[in-house]
């Protein structure tokens, strides 16, 4: 080869090579926490009273060694508003109010999938997390609700109030010459359903997560463990907490 064909021919493995180890958006502007772990805290009970999981998920949780996971570290949860706005939940403004994400690149990437989704649905919530190894897991859930509500009821609650959710993980990978992405449907629910508190990852891309299902005086939540590799899926632990006559927690 001429200098002149090598230069041209290593100027567009640049240019390829480029394109594939960029990522579709960075985790900035989400309140990522400022070091990673490889065991995240996920509460195990609400203000109410709720049981969230017991000692017996913990105890399967803890018998995977360090030395098996990923660290890795989760933002803010974000709720998208009936106008698109994407909002963080726990942080805010100087003023008091929730603080709207600003990270163009991601409001770009979650627009981009509302064509694809089916009549009468949208995105209602997200969650990312970025690995060790700068993978990044996207969590999100799509539903359905009445526009209307927005008049009367909060972003939270229109969320909260939405049926037919599906609960989703898009894993987005770095690296040259890889799948960029796959995209595995966690679970669906004809009421709200949500899927972003993970636990643990580990290295064979083992994912424990915490999921939560509400409808009228019901809240369910289970504890899964999903192969990123290929969606396979199990629960390893159950919670029903109905509140009627008082509360009653049933966990298996």
């Amino acid at each position: 080869m001429t200098p002149i064909i090598i230069f041209l021919f290593s100027v567009a493995v640049s240019i390829l090579t480029f394109n594939f180890w960029v990522q579709p958006f960075q985790v900035g502007g989400m309140a990522m926490p400022d070091t990673y772990k490889k065991r995240v805290q996920v509460r195990e009970r609400d203000q109410i009273g709720f049981i969230y999981y017991t000692d017996i998920a913990k105890k399967i949780l803890q018998k995977i060694n360090d030395s098996q996971l990923l660290e890795f570290g989760c933002g803010d949860g974000i709720i998208r508003t009936v106008q698109g706005a994407y909002m963080l939940e726990s942080e805010k403004t100087s003023l008091g109010e929730k603080r709207r994400v600003q990270n163009e690149k991601f409001i770009e990437f979650m627009r981009s999938k509302e064509p694809a989704l089916p009549p009468g649905k949208r995105i209602l919530s997200a969650r990312v997390c970025e690995l060790q190894d700068k993978a990044i897991l996207l969590f999100y859930t799509t539903g359905s609700y009445d526009p209307g509500a927005a008049d009367y009821q909060t972003p939270r609650l229109v969320v909260l109030n939405s049926s037919d959710n599906s609960a989703f993980v898009e894993v987005i990978k770095k690296g040259l010459f890889v799948k960029t992405d796959s995209i595995l449907k966690i679970r669906e629910s004809k009421d709200h359903t949500r899927c972003d508190n993970p636990f643990q990852i580990g290295k064979d891309r083992s994912l424990y997560i915490l999921c939560e299902e509400k409808k009228d005086l019901v809240s369910i939540y289970y504890v899964y463990r999903i192969n990123l590799n290929n969606g396979a899926s199990s629960i390893l632990e159950t919670c029903i907490n109905k509140f009627e006559n008082g509360l009653e927690t049933i966990c298996n």
